[in-house]
């Protein structure tokens, strides 16, 4: 939780807690003082680094969670092992092996800098197109001072999760799919060949590819248009914020004019940011169509899918 002003959980209430708890069933079945959740009972573990004011702080929380009925167990470690950042110690606040954390590592106690970048509003979702802020993307790190090559490893991994929860789907709705990813990870997934991807589609499988290319500094657009190559794709779909491609952005410029139709050439020419240069030109070579439109519109897709709905045909 961030609040600008700090102000939005001034008013503390014991009582209310309890309530809510007993209205979602999470009491204490056997007179222990711990409440239960599906009889499993509630502890927390709760770590800071040693210091005599966070240990206070410790005890009193400690003491409020205990009347609520959650059971807490207290840790605190040295701050030069807390904040060391040493990669083969389980102690330090970047490993966050606990369910609670307690720290700051700038000059102000609102740790608002830090918890703004994982808010319930960056989940990934329809209203941002599937790209919210909690999914690490190489450019946004870099553009933080962070290592793009490393930031660009935590965008493919994250690629990973997302196929992983979309075969998932594909697979509750009765059909078979598998995913491919371009980085090696066995224990997860297939590893993504040529020969493969062949044999899967000959068997009538969805293929879900994940991993981006495999190499930083390439987006997800390219991979796309990498896979749709390789897979001697019919067309390229890309879903966006915009039901099509627009001589500039519609949202900043009421005026931008919409194309029903644009060569690859064309989009290049004109600098149009819908998809990166790399992406259009490997499509542009395969003489793949991309369709654009809009992810807003719910069943969009399927009418896409139909020969349907709103978009701009990208072609030869």
């Amino acid at each position: 939780y961030v609040s600008s002003a700090n102000d939005s959980c001034l008013t503390q209430d014991i009582e209310g807690a309890k309530a809510l708890l007993d209205e979602n069933d999470v009491v204490d079945t056997d007179g222990d003082g711990i409440r239960e959740y599906n009889g499993i009972p509630l502890k927390v573990r709760y770590q800071t680094s040693t210091n005599s004011v966070r240990q206070k702080t410790q005890a009193l929380i400690k003491q409020w969670w205990g009347e609520i009925g959650i059971d807490t167990e207290l840790l605190n470690h040295d701050s030069g092992v807390f904040f060391g950042g040493d990669p083969n110690s389980n102690d330090t606040y970047q490993k966050f092996f606990t369910d609670v954390e307690m720290y700051t590592t700038g000059p102000s106690i609102d740790p608002q800098q830090h918890l703004s970048n994982w808010l319930c509003t960056q989940m990934s979702g329809k209203e941002n197109t599937w790209g919210g802020g909690n999914i690490f993307r190489g450019v946004a790190l870099a553009a933080g001072g962070a290592d793009r090559v490393t930031g660009d490893h935590m965008g493919m991994l994250a690629t990973v999760m997302n196929a992983k929860a979309l075969k998932m789907a594909l697979s509750d709705a009765g059909m078979d799919a598998v995913v491919l990813s371009a980085v090696d990870m066995p224990a997860f997934c297939e590893t993504f060949t040529q020969r493969g991807l062949e044999a899967h589609l000959d068997a009538g499988r969805v293929v879900v590819f994940a991993g981006g290319t495999g190499n930083p500094f390439f987006t997800t657009d390219t991979a796309a248009a990498l896979r749709a190559s390789e897979m001697q794709a019919d067309a390229l779909l890309k879903g966006t914020q915009v039901d099509g491609v627009y001589s500039a952005d519609p949202k900043a410029d009421p005026g931008a004019r919409r194309f029903d139709t644009i060569s690859h050439d064309e989009m290049l020419a004109r600098g149009l940011k819908v998809m990166d240069e790399a992406a259009v030109a490997l499509a542009r070579n395969a003489g793949i169509p991309i369709i654009v439109f809009s992810l807003e519109k719910p069943g969009e897709l399927a009418r896409i899918l139909q020969g349907k709905g709103r978009c701009t045909t990208v072609t030869n």
